[in-house]
């Protein structure tokens, strides 16, 4: 799955709270914990490249403004695939979510879970 899917995927998987019985919880809370690191190697990812490569904004004190350098940097970021743990439940979690999606989410959800079935279908 590509690493600009990780964080909507966690949150997704966080509003299925309450819907999953005493097992399905267990697997989808295990998919869950890795996917959480993941998601901390992203934002840690993220957050050097702006530090790095981001233009201070001296008028906002801990804002920086979007550089070309960082733009590319950000996008090559975004494309990469990092690898998860073949949970095929996972899509059916998906379906019993609380989390209503924002304008273009259903569809970055729908190719994140493309994704997944093709590792699990490898």
């Amino acid at each position: 799955m590509k690493k600009k899917f990780c964080e909507l995927l966690y949150t997704v998987l966080a509003g299925t709270e309450g819907a999953l019985g005493f097992a399905d919880s267990r697997i989808r809370d295990e998919f869950m914990k890795v996917l959480k690191e993941k998601v901390i190697e992203y934002q840690e990812a993220r957050n050097k490249l702006l530090t790095s490569l981001g233009k201070p904004m001296p008028e906002k004190e801990g804002y920086y403004s979007f550089t070309p350098e960082y733009n590319k940097e950000l996008e090559i970021l975004n494309e990469e695939v990092m690898a998860l743990p073949n949970q095929p439940k996972i899509k059916e979690f998906v379906a019993l979510t609380s989390y209503r999606p924002k304008i273009g989410e259903a569809e970055m959800l729908d190719e994140a879970l493309a994704t997944l079935e093709v590792k699990e279908a490898a």
